[in-house]
């Protein structure tokens, strides 16, 4: 059965809390006293610095490669939702919801239909998709993309015996991408196949 392009198909948001104190000792009277000036202080010791936890991965085992795209637009953070979740349910079998939350309805159902078709063939796409965003252009609600992946990385193999479901070109090959801004946060709408891009082979 042959699954289209699409499949190769957010960010998942997290949500950083930053935690903040405040010193409300009060202000000491700058004259020493005598007792003050006869016996010598102890610096208080400085406070050791707060551990920090890296947010964990929405999507365990992906390793994705995402060029492009300007740093703290939200519609790149989208795509990058976009392409790593579309690898792990496409591994997993299992549309997660991270991905469900950055596509419409409608693309919702019809990648949880390829996903289904993927569990039945027993397929699965490599675990380190490779994805480049060549534009991203509109204003308002709506917006259009053009998202490069790099074929290799988002091909079809058949879980039992690691062969390619069908052939594999060593190219760029270009989506074209719709999004409209809904609620305070953008989904992807419509995906068609939009040929090929001119870059370079990845390291």
């Amino acid at each position: 059965m042959h699954l289209r392009w699409i499949m190769t198909a957010a960010a998942a948001v997290l949500l950083l809390s930053a935690c903040s104190s405040e010193d409300g000792s009060a202000t000491a009277d700058p004259t020493p006293t005598p007792s003050e000036t006869a016996t010598s202080s102890t610096p208080s010791p400085t406070p050791a610095a707060a551990a920090t936890t890296a947010p964990p991965n929405p999507f365990p085992g992906i390793e994705m490669t995402f060029t492009g795209g300007r740093a703290g637009d939200a519609r790149a953070e989208v795509l990058k939702t976009f392409v790593a979740g579309s690898a792990y349910s496409q591994r997993e079998h299992v549309v997660a919801p991270q991905l469900r939350a950055v596509l419409s309805r409608d693309l919702s159902r019809f990648v949880a239909g390829g996903v289904n078709d993927a569990k039945k063939e027993g397929w699965v796409v490599p675990a380190r998709p490779v994805a480049h965003v060549a534009a991203i252009k509109g204003k308002g609600r709506f917006s259009r993309a053009r998202l490069c992946r790099w074929s290799p990385s988002v091909s079809w193999t058949d879980s039992k015996t690691g062969k390619l479901v069908e052939r594999r070109e060593n190219q760029w090959n270009a989506l074209a991408i719709s999004m409209r801004s809904s609620n305070g946060r953008w989904v992807l709408t419509e995906v068609q196949p939009a040929g090929q891009c001119t870059l370079k082979v990845p390291r």
